[in-house]
């Protein structure tokens, strides 16, 4: 198991540093996903020497890490679909910055499993709405060819596996660690493997980010 644990963390490396690579030959489109690239590649460093090789406490990087990447995939949305809807923004990080608050005051450090599912859901809930949204404009505008072509798409859609999938996990995480750890461990499985679906389809959107 911790080889495998070992090695999801590890091709989380792998999407950034294709960007790195190609970049001089990648589409003005790659700027959407950049910031949730960057935060994966974080994530995996941090995950690889801190929580793995030196066993540090995962409470306060469990939450950064579900703020954050909420920031990257509203940005990814903001970039792709919402663009000048100020009213949508406002809204949105308004609510969010709400959600925070309440968790916050109601919990601490110790209920991180609690802070961040809360806060996954609500990332969750937010890229079903502005998923549907995209795909709609999508087919409305005609604005490809084939869906296949669009980097967008295989961004979105690793974002809804990994986020659905997981939905379920994120609800029960804690009452399952501290229930049933080898429950847990079974559960935890279902979030490496759609770790490794979406960094793959995160490589396939910048491969289909090349400029032609």
């Amino acid at each position: 198991m911790i080889y495998i644990i070992s090695f999801t963390i590890l091709y989380g490396l792998f999407p950034f540093l294709y960007f790195l690579f190609f970049k001089k030959k990648l589409s003005h489109e790659i700027k959407a996903f950049i910031p949730f690239l960057i935060i994966v590649f974080i994530s995996s460093i941090y995950e690889f020497i801190f929580t793995t090789l030196l066993h540090f406490n995962v409470s306060i990087w469990f939450i950064i890490y579900s703020i954050a990447s909420f920031f990257t995939v509203f940005y990814f949305f903001n970039e792709i679909i919402i663009k000048n809807n100020t009213i949508i923004k406002v809204f949105t990080l308004c609510f969010f910055f709400l959600l925070l608050l309440i968790l916050f005051l109601l919990f601490n450090k110790e209920d991180f499993f609690k802070i961040s599912s809360w806060i996954d859901t609500y990332t969750t809930i937010f890229i079903f709405i502005f998923s549907v949204k995209w795909f709609k404009e999508v087919f409305q505008k005609l604005k490809y060819e084939s869906l296949w072509n669009s980097p967008y798409f295989y961004v979105v859609s690793g974002l809804i596996l990994y986020y659905f999938g997981n939905l379920f996990l994120f609800l029960m995480a804690e009452l399952m660690y501290k229930n049933n750890n080898y429950s847990f461990q079974y559960y935890w499985l279902l979030n490496i493997i759609l770790n490794l679906v979406l960094r793959t389809l995160l490589i396939v959107g910048i491969w289909k980010a090349r400029v032609k």
